[in-house]
């Protein structure tokens, strides 16, 4: 096979690979989306696991180990990103990746819970205002055996809105002042689970799940359509948005199914319902078993036979024990989101009296 013009290294704790590539866009965008996590790769990254994206000549194609999985054309070097990152996800063994964006105040970690779309980069830049310095704006590394959470050196995930109002000082040079920026591990103070669409975060309510498969996605449609708990509400292509309800799903067979459709995804996990416009902020009081059950539902690095669940025998009861463990002790609460402002000032006060109190 012909050599790739450009291999970087990505490291990410304590995982890392190679990436070769023909694929000047996929390069640009590792490089936008993981910033210090990605270098040129040297002759001491040789024994790193290998990913393989070759764009020329056509059709786009992933190779990872003896998996070859083909790209969409259109989108070819955003579904190779998330390949990547995802395959990177899958090595983490040291921390519990948290779905979470991570501030920092006082020596503790205030963690904004929640799956994607559910603003937590917003919520994020709305604090950084009020005394706190950022750890992490969407993954927040969680110690296994000292509980601390540790900074995650990635870019901030912002998009057009409220977001990139609030950082709108900082566009220009892509990075946060330094004095805004945490750069050592703390042990958690507190946790705080966003529920948007008017509704607070309740592990018993049916949620949307979004995949994103190679191909055009109608075979992994016609076996999800099948699995109880679970509606296909809508596919583009091999992007598939799903309802699971867990009041319905049997055992499980769900839990099976996922993880066989899953294994093979691009990227896949929990999607926020839209947010409300009239919706208005408020506490929702959550036990710690429903904070706990939230937060194990998107553990990033959580993934059928991935280095961490390996590293446990392969029994996920293990994962929810050394969880719930980091958590005795810390204040947990769930949030209906309203608008961002109101949102912020929300958090801003609940997390400064888990402290006084």
């Amino acid at each position: 096979m012909a050599s790739f013009p450009t291999e970087l290294r990505i490291g990410l704790l304590d995982a890392a690979l190679r990436v070769a590539t023909d694929g000047e866009d996929l390069v640009r965008l590792l490089r936008e989306e993981l910033g210090p996590l990605v270098r040129d790769a040297g002759p001491a990254d040789a024994g790193l696991p290998l990913v393989e994206v070759r764009f020329d000549p056509p059709p786009p194609r992933l190779a990872a180990g003896e998996t070859v999985a083909p790209l969409e054309p259109e989108n070819a070097p955003e579904q190779a990103y998330g390949a990547i990152f995802r395959t990177l996800l899958d090595r983490v063994t040291g921390w519990l990746l948290l779905h979470a964006a991570a501030l920092e105040r006082d020596g503790r970690a205030y963690l904004v819970a929640g799956p994607s779309g559910t603003g937590k980069t917003t919520l994020a830049l709305g604090l950084l205002g009020r005394g706190y310095r950022l750890l992490s704006d969407d993954f927040a590394p969680l110690h296994r055996q000292t509980g601390l959470v540790h900074p995650f050196p990635k870019p901030l995930g912002i998009r057009p809105g409220e977001a990139e109002r609030l950082a709108a000082p900082w566009l220009a040079t892509g990075r946060l002042p330094a004095d805004l920026l945490a750069r050592e591990p703390v042990p958690l103070g507190g946790v705080a689970l966003v529920g948007t669409g008017g509704r607070p975060p309740d592990p018993r309510a049916p949620y949307l799940y979004g995949i994103l498969v190679a191909g055009d996605g109608v075979e992994e449609t016609e076996r999800l359509e099948g699995a109880p708990g679970l509606r296909v509400l809508a596919r583009q292509g091999g992007n598939l948005l799903c309802e699971i309800d867990p009041a319905r799903v049997r055992g499980a067979e769900l839990d099976r199914l996922l993880e066989e459709i899953t294994g093979q995804a691009l990227q896949h996990g929990v999607v926020a319902p839209p947010h409300r416009a009239d919706a208005r902020a408020a506490l929702a009081p959550l036990s710690r078993t429903d904070a706990l059950v939230l937060l194990l539902r998107e553990l990033q690095n959580r993934r059928a036979g991935n280095a961490l669940l390996r590293s446990v025998g392969g029994d996920p009861a293990r994962l929810a024990l050394e969880l719930a463990e980091h958590l005795a002790g810390v204040p947990v609460t769930g949030v209906v989101a309203g608008t961002p402002a109101d949102t912020v000032e929300l958090l801003d006060r609940w997390f400064r009296e888990t402290t006084s109190g």
